[in-house]
């Protein structure tokens, strides 16, 4: 009979990035504590500060594969989109290049305490300069308006950049959105995250249509 093999102790530097995760998750970046981690994770505070010098570095830390990680697969599909697409056929499929990589992330329980941070981001309005979007995500983000805009030429880029805008706010709020919560009694959070894609990516479509005053 073949033995199983024993886990990997999880490393200190990985044990403080889970803990932090669940705070700036449950409390938000400025309520969060670092000597309140640490003491969730069990290390010296002195200890901390050897891996993360400070509370923005940390931050950083426990976010930034998940954004690295969504701009190329965000970039990817945005360049997959069919050119010959037209109107709402191509705001529909660059609007799922968009949210749908996010979307997806529910489906990754590792990754329930990233959605959670990101969805607060919506409601938390003053970061220091550090922890706040990098210039990387701010340029793809010009470039789906951009893409919209290509898609809609009729439409003002400030049209299309207030539509675009919306669309990133309710897919952020749409996995933990408490208004759901209160109407249905059921967690927002998908249990079929595709299903959840599809109705975000029809929402968002109709509402750039609306915004930019454009027809079929």
């Amino acid at each position: 009979m073949k033995l199983k093999q024993p886990r990997p102790a999880q490393s200190t530097r990985d044990r403080i990035l889970i803990e932090a995760a669940k705070h700036f998750a449950d409390r938000g970046f400025h309520a969060s504590s670092l000597r309140e981690i640490c003491r969730d994770a069990d290390v010296n505070p002195s200890l901390l500060h050897y891996y993360f010098e400070s509370k923005n570095e940390l931050f950083l830390e426990v976010v930034s594969s998940y954004r690295e990680r969504l701009s190329v697969e965000r970039n990817e599909a945005l360049l997959r989109v069919n050119p010959k697409l037209k109107g709402r056929q191509r705001v529909r499929a660059i609007v799922r290049a968009y949210i749908a990589p996010h979307i997806r992330l529910c489906a990754e329980p590792e990754a329930e305490n990233y959605v959670r941070i990101a969805g607060r981001g919506t409601s938390e309005r003053v970061y220091p300069p550090e922890v706040r979007v990098p210039e990387p995500i701010k340029a793809l983000r010009n470039e789906f308006v951009l893409a919209l805009l290509d898609a809609l030429p009729e439409a003002s880029k400030e049209s299309i950049s207030a539509a675009f805008s919306h669309t990133a706010d309710l897919m952020l709020i749409a996995p933990v959105d408490m208004v759901y919560e209160t109407l249905t009694g059921r967690q927002a959070w998908p249990e079929n995250p595709a299903a959840l894609t599809d109705r975000l990516v029809e929402f968002c479509t109709a509402g750039i249509m609306a915004i930019c005053n454009d027809g079929d």
